[in-house]
């Protein structure tokens, strides 16, 4: 909103054009939090396949507030016209990561093919979608001959991707096919004769060595580890661009870190070469002769025989600093120590002193704490006598400024490294101690912005871009509303604000919301390597600023992100509910309790720290999952991330019922309290059925033959069919025993139809239910005391005992037999002729037994 101030037209429309550049700016920053966001949420893989991915264009266009009128930003009046360019490709990456990792089976070359558009030449959207593509592992499936025709292009950004892509699929392969493409875009791993011949990209070149060290990931090969190691210093020839030699040499130190991953000197075949001194040469400093490093002669730089640690320090640390991760060497930690003396760091850069310090405690992994003590405990004595009295002063001297950078560079690389030492683990010491930082900084940048210099005003907003990540880092996917109130207080702000700045906002926002809250972040030496790789401290000041870290790197956070998403589903319906579960964790965590209490959908810990899983809600029966003991548990949440659960009758789900309310668990006599139920709270009976169970039969059973109009009361045989069948239902239904509904059915049939049963097992059946319920006392019974009751009645009217003494024998018999079948009774009818007493039968009216005798005498 410009307001009218008597400036002039031109002058108006000049600084309409710098707000909205600004504003374009941000919203090009938002396509890398993006891709982070939608992670995986591609939905509908029918869809997809007889489709190609929907790329969103970049919008340029404003409109004025209070008015309807819109502005377009000159790209003209731009210094860069390639200003747009990364933002695409950072687009299509978006884009692409939408689609599902569990896609990768149905994903075909052929697919791949249909989605390259018209103008494939330099299109960074479509290059974008490769390495998006590459990263989820769908590139597995593109066949040579399509590789070499994105390769014959000759367009770096493409194969920059491509390589990327391809390499991210076989992490670890040691893939020689893919290694001999690699080389031939290296110069430096072709035959000496061949190399002066090959006029490769800076940018490919750069993507070659990130894969070299990705498809040998952890292997700690020889002829890898020889050639990335002299490729850290090697000297700026006219082949690679002088604007990007530290990012070359940034990434041969990251790939020299990935193939000796974790080992540190326990790599096998590997003692021989002294890379810890030979490092140590890059950072320090010494000669490029001792090192056997070639001189090559360029002709827009001139080298000495010295090292030039301004650019070899950041890869040579990063390297160190990956291949002994975890294995707390002291000897060697100690050697990232910062100097104490004044004139010494006043000559180290302040990145520098941020990687030593992660560095130090990537080594001494073990001894990360989340508490102030600890991270003061890295500053020199210098600075740590005298950071109070500095904050204190309103106008800061050369010196004091000084020392100033060196506090919060510390800062940065200590909260760095607790942020990957909690990775994903939503840890709350760890939280409130970065965002007590983050919050420190901010009031920093307001108290003293006028007394900075532009290098002290640099330094806090690198310290702020990286506390910013790691605290999105360690809440990976949760979603934390304080965290996210932070990072959009830091986003409003537009005066000396660049573009490195919106894109490490838009990182966190998206980390916060990995996947849709269903990913999160492992700590595990791979992961943290990759997220190392990715939010690498130095973001970019311009859209095309690549001079000290590749920014297609940014997106290698997708190899540390795993869905650790659980979902409890309703197993009526397979319906999702929100249900509370507990976690038990193993001993020695990232946690700050070994018992978690959550409530699905949730992000819970790695598999590999979890001991139990136990289902917590009365509203369900109960479900304990052990992943520790039983390796199908753990299979299959690692596979379906699903729980199972049954809903208890009485209950209804969370969604339909969240407070709870409509729920039947206070109920102490269930049927006494039906009508009333019935009457305030439910206009129909089938609304109160649907309390107990969603089942479909049971519902229409409801519907159909139960009375509408009818009141529930006590089970009575004497009742109708509609009247009986209500209120069976009803009993089953709040006694939770719908497993014998079915019996109580068959029990109503067979009473009312005593007089003309044929089948007199059923008779038996229900005299042995009878006598047992006499003489044994139930404590929770699965028949009704009060209907067993009525059954023994209505057997003992249709069989009375005083008919005399054949009578008498019959019950007898009866009793402890039951009654004989059907052939025997027959054979034996014929006995019955002779006797006297057998008019006497009829007259005491036993139906059952005399249908049957007159039956067999016909």
């Amino acid at each position: 909103n410009i307001d009218d101030t008597g400036s002039s037209y031109q002058e108006v429309l000049s600084v309409q054009q710098q707000k909205l550049y600004t504003l374009c700016i941000r919203s090009f920053a938002m396509t890398v939090g993006r891709g982070a966001f939608t992670l995986g949420m591609q939905s509908g893989i029918q869809s997809l396949m007889t489709e190609t991915v929907h790329i969103p264009k970049l919008s340029i266009i404003g409109n004025l507030k209070g008015s309807s009128s819109e502005i377009e930003l000159d790209t003209k009046e731009i210094d860069d016209a390639n200003f747009m360019k990364w933002p695409e490709f950072h687009n299509g990456v978006a884009a692409g990561l939408r689609i599902a990792v569990d896609h990768t089976d149905k994903i075909s070359s052929t697919w791949i093919v249909y989605n390259e558009p018209e103008e494939i030449s330099d299109n960074y959207s479509h290059a974008g979608l490769l390495l998006a593509l590459g990263l989820q592992g769908h590139l597995k499936v593109l066949s040579l001959s399509k590789i070499y025709d994105y390769l014959s292009m000759k367009k770096p950004i493409i194969s920059s991707a491509l390589l990327i892509g391809l390499a991210s699929c076989r992490l670890g392969s040691q893939n020689q096919s893919l290694s001999k493409l690699f080389s031939v875009h290296i110069p430096s791993l072709n035959p000496p004769s061949q190399s002066p011949d090959i006029n490769v990209s800076t940018m490919v070149q750069i993507s070659s060595l990130m894969g070299i060290g990705l498809i040998y990931r952890g292997t700690a090969h020889r002829r890898i580890t020889e050639a990335l190691i002299k490729e850290i210093g090697r000297s700026p020839g006219n082949d690679i661009a002088c604007n990007q030699m530290e990012s070359y040499s940034l990434t041969a130190g990251m790939a020299l870190g990935l193939v000796s991953l974790g080992m540190g000197s326990s790599a096998i075949g590997l003692s021989d070469l002294n890379m810890e001194h030979r490092l140590f040469v890059y950072i320090n400093g010494g000669k490029k002769s001792y090192l056997s490093i070639d001189t090559v002669e360029s002709e827009t730089v001139i080298e000495t025989d010295s090292m030039n640690i301004d650019i070899t320090a950041p890869g040579a640390i990063i390297a160190l600093a990956m291949m002994y991760i975890r294995t707390n060497e002291e000897n060697l930690a100690s050697r990232f120590g910062l100097p104490e003396s004044f004139f010494l760091l006043d000559s180290t850069r302040y990145d520098i002193i941020l990687l030593k310090t992660l560095a130090k405690n990537l080594i001494m992994w073990d001894s990360i704490s989340c508490n102030k003590n600890w991270i003061l405990a890295h500053l020199p004595v210098i600075v740590a006598e005298s950071i109070d009295t500095i904050l204190e002063n309103n106008k800061f001297t050369r010196n004091e400024e000084v020392l100033f950078q060196v506090y919060f560079s510390v800062i940065a690389g200590a909260c760095f490294s607790i942020a990957l030492r909690y990775a994903g683990s939503m840890n709350q010491e760890a939280y409130e101690l970065i965002l007590e930082y983050i919050n420190s900084v901010m009031q920093v940048q307001r108290k003293y912005k006028r007394f900075l210099s532009k290098i002290s005003q640099t330094v806090l907003n690198v310290v702020q871009n990286i506390l910013v990540v790691s605290l999105s880092i360690v809440m990976a996917g949760s979603g934390d509303i304080g965290a996210l109130r932070t990072f959009r207080q830091i986003r409003k702000k537009f005066a000396d604000t660049s573009y490195g700045t919106f894109m490490a906002v838009s990182m966190a926002i998206g980390f916060l919301f990995l996947g849709g809250g269903r990913f999160s972040f492992c700590n595990d030496n791979e992961s943290v390597a990759a997220l190392i790789c990715s939010v690498y401290p130095i973001f970019p000041i311009s859209t095309t600023d690549n001079q000290y870290h590749f920014q297609a790197f940014r997106h290698m956070y997708t190899l540390a992100a795993k869905y650790r998403s659980l979902e409890c589903v309703n197993i009526e319906g397979q319906k999702l509910d929100y249900v509370p579960i507990t976690v038990q964790l193993k001993p020695n965590n990232d946690y700050n309790t070994n018992v978690l209490k959550l409530i699905t959908p949730c992000i819970i810990p790695p598999i590999n720290q979890i001991a139990e899983i136990r289902t917590n809600s009365e509203r369900y029966w109960e479900r304990v999952l052990l992943p520790n003991d039983n390796d199908n548990h753990a299979k299959f949440l690692s596979e379906y991330h699903t729980i199972y659960v049954k809903k208890r009758d009485g209950y209804m789900m969370h969604r339909e019922d969240p407070d709870g309310y409509r729920s039947l668990k206070e109920i102490a006599s269930p049927i006494s309290n039906v009508s009333k139920l019935i009457g305030e709270n439910y206009t129909k009976k089938l609304d109160f059925v649907s309390i107990f169970s969603s089942e479909a039969d049971i519902l229409a059973y409801a519907r159909d033959f139960c009375d509408q109009d009818c009141i529930p009361s006590c089970i009575d045989l004497s009742s109708t069919q509609e009247q009986y069948s209500t209120a069976v239902l009803y009993h089953c239904l709040l006694e939770q025993k719908m497993e014998v509904f079915a019996h109580y059915l068959t029990i109503f049939q067979v009473m009312k139809n005593l007089n003309t049963l044929e089948d007199t097992s059923y008779i038996q059946h229900i005299g042995s239910v009878v006598e047992y319920y006499k003489h044994n006392s139930i404590q929770d019974p699965l028949l009704s005391p009060q209907f067993v009751k009525q059954m023994e009645v209505q057997i003992y009217n249709t069989f009375p005992d005083n008919m005399g003494i054949i009578t008498r024998k019959l019950n007898l018999y009866l009793s402890f037999y039951g009654l004989p079948s059907y052939m025997h009774i027959k054979e034996e009818s014929k006995t019955l002729k002779d006797i006297d007493e057998f008019d006497l039968l009829k007259q005491y009216k036993s139906p059952e037994l005399v249908s049957i005798l007159m039956k067999c005498n016909k």
